[in-house]
């Protein structure tokens, strides 16, 4: 049966929040004869500098009613560091059709607490903001939230674009991020957690600890069926090593495995391996 018919070929997967490739695939889905990239452009004789600009004229975008609803009443009652974090959530995980629209209807309500944060930063606690540096502080906060989930502002191009001397590019959020521990509790729980080990655990966690220390590296493979304390072991090795001040990344090929390690992730996640998630 899947032999009848004729097509010319199959589309890939792309995530509605690549942008313009996603509104190329709609396009090519849709529109029929086109010859070139300009001609998927061109609408009733009108050639739009941009894809998504060509299929809202062409009405194939839905409106953003629900997510405009959603930020309005998070406003109403919500305080702007939680409306920037909705707000992220929903340009990240939901298909927005009108990014720009979205943000210039509801960033008042994400900016009221950034005057009183400077103000609180600053020596002179008089000192003002005119709107457009409010607005580019407010972004500067959204993009430190967008790469706490591997994204940034650059990605979402409808969004303004501060100056660079409003984000944090300078510095490297991932090395910030695994050096900021607690050295106190990673202290206590690795002494508890090396308390706890048995002789064969304490076997494998001297052989890595002493590759570290000598920085000699390699691959260990630890095997062991389910419930025998691999995971306990992974979790002394890595309070031991981030009591060290060293950066521990800990990943897993599912997510359920992920979060049973300290700020555990998947692979593909933490070092961006292009795998399409499907049912299988």
């Amino acid at each position: 049966m899947r032999k009848h018919g004729f097509q010319i070929g199959r589309l890939c997967y792309v995530h509605h929040s690549t942008g313009e490739p996603w509104f190329l695939r709609l396009l090519l889905t849709k529109v029929r004869g086109a010859t070139s990239f300009e001609s998927l452009r061109t609408v009733n004789g009108v050639c739009y500098s941009t894809f998504r600009d060509a299929c809202k004229e062409y009405g194939l975008l839905d409106d953003d009613k629900e997510w405009h609803e959603v930020l309005t009443q998070a406003s109403a009652g919500g305080l702007p560091p939680q409306v920037r974090q909705l707000f992220v959530h929903i340009i990240v995980n939901c298909k927005v059709t009108d990014l720009k629209t979205l943000w210039s209807t509801h960033r008042k309500s994400m900016v009221d607490d950034i005057l009183l944060r400077r103000r609180q930063s600053c020596p002179n606690t008089l000192f003002t903001l005119n709107d457009i540096q409010l607005q580019f502080y407010a972004l500067e906060e959204i993009d430190e939230l967008l790469r706490s989930v591997g994204k940034s502002l650059k990605k979402f191009d409808q969004l303004p674009q501060p100056p660079r001397n409003y984000l944090n590019n300078g510095t490297n959020n991932l090395i910030i991020e695994e050096t900021s521990y607690d050295t106190r509790k990673m202290e206590y729980e690795t002494a508890k957690l090396l308390q706890d080990c048995t002789e064969e655990q304490r076997k494998i966690y001297d052989a890595v600890i002493q590759s570290i220390d000598t920085n000699v590296g390699g691959i260990f493979f630890v095997y062991g069926s389910g419930g025998c304390g691999k995971t306990f072991l992974w979790r002394t090795l890595i309070c031991k090593l981030r009591l060290q001040g060293k950066i521990v990344l800990p990943v897993a090929s599912s997510g359920i495995a992920a979060t049973l390690m300290p700020d555990g992730r998947t692979a593909h996640s933490r070092f961006k391996i292009p795998i399409v998630l499907d049912e299988c």
